[in-house]
């Protein structure tokens, strides 16, 4: 893809990474949940999957895996983004942590956090690109969270 930074791809590569670790299965410390806690968070993966397709449909063929916004790209702050500035990567972690509790993962579950900690510094990279292309970026950023809905506003005058 023309236009991408080093930065860009050295993202992009890792999130990869992130995917093909989460998918092995390695168990540390053996432990079970209860076959009624494991359907709760198979369903709560489940919505998290639904939640990050939401956002793809609603970027419609602009979605990208890249953190530097696309040609053409419409700041998205309807639907799921009213609730989440990330919501593709909200669901993704939704997804990674409720499946690690779901079949009693220790290792998914870490590697969901990691994933976390990964995906914060992406998204606040992105941020920086969107609040360059969009000025209004900066006020929908005050209203809405980052991966999850604020509870809370702060006021300004």
């Amino acid at each position: 893809m023309k236009g991408k930074s080093v930065k860009d791809w050295v993202y992009v590569s890792i999130q990869l990474v992130f995917f093909v670790l989460y998918f092995q299965d390695f168990d540390v410390v053996k432990w079970e949940v209860s076959n009624d806690f494991k359907i709760l968070f198979q369903l709560i993966a489940g919505m998290g999957l639904l939640w990050s397709i939401l956002a793809v449909l609603s970027m419609n063929s602009l979605v990208s895996p890249f953190p530097s916004p696309k040609d053409g790209m419409q700041l998205q702050t309807n639907g799921v983004y009213a609730f989440s500035r990330h919501p593709i990567y909200s669901g993704i972690l939704i997804l990674f942590y409720a499946w690690g509790i779901a079949y009693a993962s220790e290792y998914k579950i870490a590697i969901g956090f990691l994933f976390h900690v990964f995906i914060y510094f992406k998204a606040f990279y992105e941020e920086e690109l969107l609040q360059q292309k969009f000025p209004e970026y900066k006020a929908y950023k005050k209203k809405t969270g980052m991966f999850f809905p604020k509870l809370f506003h702060s006021k300004t005058k």
